[in-house]
C-alpha cells in the first residue's frame, strides 16, 4: 500500500513539473507573437517592463517586494518581441522571471 501511494505521489510531482514547462514555453511563444517593436529608453527599470507587458500583453507581472524597482539601464532594442525585452531587461538587472500560470509572471532575484 504504501509502494502505490508512494508511486502515485511521484507521478503526480512528475506530471506537475510537465505541465509548468507547458506553462511557461505557452507564455514565453505568446510573448513572442505579434508585431515586432523597438524598445529604446534611456532610464529602463523593471517597473516599465511590468507596465508594458501588463498593458500590451495582458500578463500581470509581479515584482519581490525585495528588488529595487529604481534601478535602471538604457536599452535600445530594435525589431524584437517581448520576451526579447523581458529577458534582456531582467538579465541586465540581475534578475530572473518565473512563470506562474498562464496570466502571472513573477520577477525576483
Amino acid at each position: 500500500m504504501k509502494r502505490i501511494i508512494l508511486a502515485v505521489l511521484l507521478l503526480s510531482i512528475q506530471s506537475f513539473g510537465l505541465v509548468w514547462a507547458d506553462v511557461t514555453q505557452d507564455v514565453q511563444n505568446y510573448l513572442n507573437q505579434g508585431n515586432k517593436t523597438s524598445f529604446r529608453f534611456e532610464d529602463n527599470t523593471i517597473q516599465t517592463m511590468a507596465y508594458l507587458i501588463e498593458g500590451e500583453k495582458g500578463i500581470e507581472v509581479i515584482i519581490d517586494k525585495n528588488i529595487d524597482t529604481k534601478q535602471s539601464f538604457a536599452i535600445n532594442l530594435r525589431d524584437q518581441n517581448f520576451l526579447a525585452y523581458l529577458e534582456m531587461t531582467t538579465q541586465k538587472l540581475g534578475l530572473k522571471y518565473q512563470v506562474v500560470d498562464s496570466k502571472t509572471i513573477r520577477i525576483s532575484k
